[in-house]
């Protein structure tokens, strides 16, 4: 509804939001798992934590250790109290680290180095947790006590599964593509036989052959980087050209079409990526 209002309106709309907030019994909380798929944090903002962030709302912001169930339930517990009792609202920003993939067709290796996940695993919340339980004698190495057995079946199934994966679907992006001549109806001008491929092949063939062309056509926006970008339309581009020419920007698509605009004025050909046809609406602005 505020899109439609028109961005004047909608940016009075945001302001008069924001001037209120204060009032507002609410608690946020922001998981920080230090990675926006294959952009680290570093990139997407220059703060030194996101919790200072509530600090140009006028209400408190605090940093706790995410991985740690004890610290989360103090903090939630007293950004509640706070909130219900007329204390403003209360933002909690909970440190952790992503040890799986951003989604089913994501691969975190493509981007960030194994021992790195694996010096990770050592602050997993749930290990951390049993090691509690077992130094107030809650938990053993026989299990929890009978009144907990439902919750401790539960929790081994769901750790079995998680850490074990899930199938990956067969798409567009991952299913190999049949590399076989087309029809001689397909033949191109030179009458060569041409050689089917996925569209997001084509996309990238495409791109490689502008800028292989042209210097001055670039490649931004989310993930095209390192990661060849979420549907692997930019993959292979940055080692090919270099980072000047392929590169990442944080999650900002409004960003992502001002630097396209004000590239373009300067005499550069830029093809931002912004993912989803649903994150186009911002640009619009």
């Amino acid at each position: 509804m505020a899109w439609r209002l028109g961005r004047r309106k909608r940016t009075l709309a945001s302001a008069t939001f924001w001037s209120v907030i204060p009032l507002l019994p609410v608690v946020f909380v922001v998981t920080n798992n230090q990675w926006a798929i294959s952009v680290p944090l570093r990139l997407q903002t220059a703060s030194e934590t996101l919790a200072q962030k509530a600090i140009a709302a006028g209400f408190i912001g605090e940093q706790v250790d995410g991985n740690d169930v004890v610290a989360m339930h103090a903090a939630a517990e007293a950004a509640i109290d706070a909130a219900r009792n007329g204390r403003g609202p209360r933002f909690i920003e909970a440190v952790t680290y992503r040890l799986g993939d951003h989604t089913t067709a994501d691969d975190a290796a493509r981007y960030r180095p194994p021992e790195e996940v694996q010096a990770r695993w050592k602050e997993e919340p749930i290990a951390r947790l049993r090691s509690y339980l077992a130094g107030q004698n809650v938990w053993s190495k026989s299990g929890l006590p009978p009144k907990y057995s439902s919750a401790s079946t539960w929790r081994s199934s769901a750790i079995w599964l998680w850490s074990h994966g899930h199938p990956r679907p067969y798409s567009i992006i991952s299913t190999p593509s049949c590399r076989r001549p087309m029809p001689h109806s397909a033949a191109n001008s030179k009458g060569r036989l041409m050689t089917e491929v996925t569209l997001v092949e084509a996309v990238n063939l495409a791109l490689a052959r502008a800028m292989e062309d042209d210097p001055s056509v670039v490649v931004l926006g989310e993930d095209v980087g390192v990661n060849g970008g979420v549907f692997r339309a930019t993959v292979g581009l940055q080692q090919r050209f270099g980072s000047e020419r392929v590169f990442d920007t944080p999650l900002a698509e409004l960003l992502i079409s001002g630097l396209c605009v004000g590239m373009a004025a300067q005499g550069l050909k830029p093809v931002g990526e912004i993912q989803f046809m649903g994150f186009i609406y911002p640009c619009i602005d």
